[in-house]
């Protein structure tokens, strides 16, 4: 349930979109949006995760809609965001279930 913000930049202009996330896994993320996004799309995901870092700007596909939930796929990463993913992946798995 942390920030999101996806970004997508179209000839000149950029529309933002915030909202909240879902899910996350090493390969990609889940959240809500208000849009009407078709799958195949590419776009910047700005997610504020909660282990301490600045928010990560990642490249991601829309994969599927369900009504106003989306899956992304992860594109285009750095070493460095792979291994935040797996950190954050790996923080989220030792916290007791609510």
């Amino acid at each position: 349930n942390a920030p999101i913000t996806a970004v997508l930049s179209e000839k000149d202009r950029e529309s933002r979109s915030p909202s909240r996330t879902l899910d996350v896994s090493e390969s990609g993320i889940g959240g809500l949006f208000h849009e009407n996004w078709e799958p195949g799309i590419r776009l910047k995901l700005e997610v504020a995760f909660p282990i301490g870092r600045t928010p990560l700007k990642l490249g991601a596909i829309v994969r599927y809609r369900t009504g106003l939930r989306y899956g992304f796929e992860f594109v285009d990463l750095l070493p460095e965001e792979r291994a935040t993913l797996h950190e954050l992946c790996q923080f989220l798995a030792a916290r007791p279930a609510p």
